[in-house]
């Protein structure tokens, strides 16, 4: 059987023949006038791991152009009337073709058997999107992109194929057979009716209680650093900032004798908002030469702002802007509730980012800064207006007037509190997925453009145990992240491994470690906090642990969290240390260059 198929084809298009069941070859070559070059390409499937060459270019010269098998002709070591091989796809290229002519005297055939896109993205770029297209599997096709016309007219494709089906059966689904072996398996007992009967009308999170640990942990602890008061981030992502501020304020409390006392997170966080604005602007335009679907460009997109982040934000930022007290600056409804704000900012970021990569390096410099003021308008709206300059009456912890004073933020930083935050502390980690003392580097994980980024020290859970205990002991807070919703009971305020039993809820068992929980994208380090108290046995062994939260004083145990030591280990991630508290074979790992890990890696999510 011979199948005609007529296409109306113009420079640039491409004409598909599907070929739905066996025929016999009886065709006939144009004139070599007719067809002055024809290349065959071979596009990789994608996942492959391969990339095109010139080797996969094959051109059938005027000289071949009445071989007896086109196939053969192209490929040049496939046997007459023989499919092309299977995992590949051809892109047969015609040009220079004129008038309507007969193609062929022999097959052309391509072989398709899966189901993405052809090619890479280069391959994409080279041929343009008209090339491609979607076929179902198994499937034989003939693609001709006419890329030159000569003359105005169409041509007849005449197009035969021999025994192949046209689509296939994939193994590896869910067959009649499995689906009866799959419920024959489950046994429907008396105790599984009463456990479903119970998750129909409650939550997991209650049923898997574990009624064998409903006590109340031991709440004395042998060393706690000195706080007053619980902070209460909201509907926001800031904890890491509550938990930078939280350490600070511990300190400033103690030095200078304060009651209770707050700095303001809305200072800082309007400035963070706007650095991030900047550093994904900047990092746009650093970016422009490469496609929009450049695995770095499209993380940018994906990733234009959130409030989420870590220590590093909270020492670029406060070095650079300073600190106001709380009652400066107080929290308004969008700082508080974040969400809509983020979208906003967002959607008017991508629009930026868009406009920029369009634009000319100096313009696109120029550009940024009348796109910084638009969100700096929008920020103001929401947050209000940053001080510059400001009054602050200062009352020691029994209530007494000390002082009042006119400050600008950063020298009320700089009289209250003075430390480098860029030097003066060690971000440390626990990721049993990587190798131990050795220093890593998170690219793009920063808050300034000019600032930072999370660069820290992979240790053992026992060197941070040290360090930990060390501060502590000494009243100084630490930065602390974790993942917190794991074992967490929230009314008891208490992370624990057996406060949860969901292996007897639903009769099976989760063994994974911690290394196999990041590996599989189970665990990772979510919430910051503030880490104030452990609880030491009479040989200094650590029994559990005490963290001030950003939750509120009416969550947790009083605004607190108390976590076991084997909770402590699993689920605890992220550690920043003051300098004076790390040994001096851990300082000197500093020294070393830092491996760069990509901003897309899922350990390193932001702490919200």
């Amino acid at each position: 059987m011979i199948i005609k198929q007529k296409l109306t084809c113009k420079p640039g298009s491409v004409g598909l023949v599907h070929v739905p069941s066996p025929s016999a070859i009886n065709l006939d070559l144009p004139s070599p006038a007719r067809l002055r070059n024809l290349k065959v390409t071979r596009v990789l499937p994608s996942g492959s791991g391969e990339q095109p060459s010139d080797a996969g270019i094959h051109e059938l010269a005027t000289s071949k152009a009445h071989s007896t098998c086109v196939t053969t002709g192209l490929v040049g070591s496939y046997p007459t009337f023989s499919p092309l091989p299977c995992g590949g796809c051809f892109l047969l290229r015609l040009s220079a073709v004129a008038d309507c002519f007969p193609l062929g005297s022999g097959m052309l055939c391509v072989a398709r058997t899966f189901l993405s896109p052809m090619g890479t993205a280069a391959d994409r770029s080279a041929f343009g999107p008209q090339n491609y297209a979607y076929f179902p599997t198994n499937s034989y096709i003939c693609i001709l992109n006419v890329k030159t016309f000569t003359m105005r007219r169409s041509f007849l494709l005449l197009l035969t194929l021999f025994s192949l089906p046209l689509f296939a059966q994939k193994s590896g689904g869910i067959t009649d057979s499995m689906l009866e072996q799959i419920r024959k398996g489950y046994n429907d007992t008396p105790a599984e009716k009463a456990v479903r009967n119970a998750l129909a009308g409650q939550s997991i999170a209650v049923l898997a209680v574990n009624a064998d640990n409903l006590a109340m942990i031991d709440t004395h602890f042998s060393d706690k650093v000195t706080t007053k008061g619980i902070t209460d981030q909201k509907s926001s992502g800031r904890c890491w900032l509550f938990t930078g501020l939280n350490v600070l304020r511990a300190k400033m409390m103690t030095t200078h004798d304060l009651g209770e006392f707050e700095f303001s997170q809305n200072y800082c966080s309007f400035y963070d908002l706007l650095e991030k604005s900047n550093l994904f602007l900047q990092a746009i335009i650093d970016t422009r030469s490469k496609p929009v679907d450049d695995r770095e460009v499209d993380w940018l997109f994906e990733n234009p702002i959130g409030d989420g982040g870590q220590f590093t934000g909270v020492s670029n930022l406060i070095m650079k802007y300073g600190v106001v007290p709380k009652n400066v600056m107080p929290e308004t409804y969008q700082s508080n509730n974040t969400a809509n704000m983020r979208s906003i900012l967002s959607q008017k970021l991508r629009q930026f980012g868009l406009e920029l990569r369009e634009l000319k390096p100096a313009d696109a410099a120029k550009r940024k800064v009348e796109m910084l003021t638009e969100i700096y308008g929008i920020l103001v709206k929401c947050l209000g207006v940053p001080p510059t300059e400001f009054e602050w009456a200062r009352y020691d912890s029994k209530g007494k007037f000390v002082s009042r004073k006119t400050y600008t933020p950063k020298s009320f930083y700089d009289e209250f509190i003075g430390q480098d935050l860029e030097n003066n502390y060690v971000m440390f980690m626990n990721d049993p997925v990587r190798e131990y003392y050795k220093t890593y580097e998170i690219e793009y994980d920063r808050h300034v453009y000019d600032g930072d980024n999370w660069v820290y020290v992979n240790l053992p859970m026992d060197r941070l145990k040290e360090m930990a205990v060390a501060s502590i002991k000494d009243n100084t807070a630490l930065y602390f992240s974790c993942d917190v919703r794991k074992y967490m009971d929230s009314d008891k305020g208490t992370l624990d491994l057996a406060n949860m039993d969901y292996a007897s809820l639903f009769d099976t068992e989760f063994p994974m470690d911690k290394k196999q929980r990041i590996q599989t994208h189970a665990s990772s380090s979510s919430h910051a906090m503030t880490l104030m108290g452990v609880d030491l046995d009479d040989e200094g062994a650590v029994k559990k642990w005490m963290v001030e939260n950003s939750w509120g004083a009416s969550s947790g145990y009083k605004g607190y969290l108390i976590m076991t030591d084997e909770w402590f280990n699993e689920y605890m991630f992220r550690l920043v240390v003051e300098k004076k508290y790390v040994p001096a074979d851990l300082l000197e790992l500093l020294d070393k260059k830092p491996q760069k890990l990509p901003a897309w890696d899922p350990m390193f999510l932001p702490e919200e």
